[in-house]
């Protein structure tokens, strides 16, 4: 599915803006414990935004308070709480209810982003953005209202596929409003955007971007459609729980070879990316 053709897109591309260009001001090195608070909250997100009200969060996230759900008519589902044994607020998006489904039909089209350190040189995929869109309102609301009560509190966003995407949208707006987003743990994250959205993004927001072995979603939208992900990577080459294999990929180039990239997309699957760290992540039942 690369092709020639793609191939010679993202040469231009990244002439124009690559992360190369941009530096390495947000590097990071994968750091298993936060990487499992994280993939507990996706997870959770699975529980959807009615349920996850009562939820009795466990494992790394024990002691999670959820003060605020969205679920819009675009079934953008989510949360956001604080973890007070972390010192953190986050931001947690679900992911697709059907993922096959979100794959077989997932939209190409591009619209331009107004958002933070772009102005209108960059461009997104309009799905995810118009469903972030449709819910930061009230996620900004409160996250304010909540650094307002743990003004040293950290902010964090996570989710997990669709949620990915819309989770490190939602970072660099966080950002764009004057609240610094400490860190972003993003799990199977499909492209969201251009060369110069992934440069803009990886020069802005901390981020580990964790792929699992041939997971399908990290290779869509294609390279040859005009998309380029962000740095930087974490690829997880194994399935255990208890001792996952975690590789730090390249810090500069956002589709490193090394990582998830060496698999052709037609050697790609979907059991990859529901499990993450040894936990189901697309499952609220993993963490119930």
């Amino acid at each position: 599915m690369k092709g020639i053709v793609g191939n010679i897109f993202l040469l231009l591309a990244f002439d124009l803006a690559s992360c190369d260009d941009f530096g390495n001001l947000t590097s990071t090195l994968f750091n298993l414990n936060e990487a499992n608070k994280n993939a507990w909250l996706s997870a959770a997100a699975y529980c959807g935004a009615s349920a996850v009200k009562t939820h009795t969060f466990k494992g790394p996230t024990t002691g999670f308070v959820v003060t605020y759900t969205f679920d819009d008519r675009l079934d953008t589902q989510g949360f956001v709480g604080y973890l007070p044994s972390d010192a953190s607020i986050y931001v947690a998006f679900r992911g697709s209810s059907n993922i096959q489904n979100w794959i077989t039909n997932l939209e190409v089209t591009k619209m331009t982003y107004n958002g933070y350190c772009c102005g209108k040189a960059c461009e997104v995929h309009k799905g995810f953005y118009s469903a972030e869109q449709s819910v930061f309102p009230g996620i900004l609301a409160e996250v304010k209202r909540l650094k307002s009560l743990h003004s040293t509190y950290s902010v964090k966003c996570t989710g997990h596929s669709l949620g990915a995407a819309l989770a490190q949208l939602t970072a660099m707006d966080l950002k764009a409003n004057g609240i610094a987003v400490s860190t972003l743990y993003n799990f199977g994250q499909p492209r969201i955007g251009d060369a110069n959205y992934a440069a803009c993004a990886s020069t802005y927001i901390p981020t580990e971007r964790v792929t699992h072995l041939k997971d399908t979603v990290p290779h869509i939208p294609y390279e040859s459609w005009g998309y380029v992900h962000e740095c930087r990577e974490a690829y997880e080459s194994t399935t255990t729980a208890t001792n996952p294999v975690v590789k730090d990929c390249s810090a500069t180039n956002c589709d490193d070879a090394t990582c998830a990239e060496q698999w052709e997309f037609y050697q790609t699957n979907i059991p990859d990316h529901l499990t993450y760290l040894g936990l189901a992540i697309s499952s609220c039942a993993a963490v119930s």
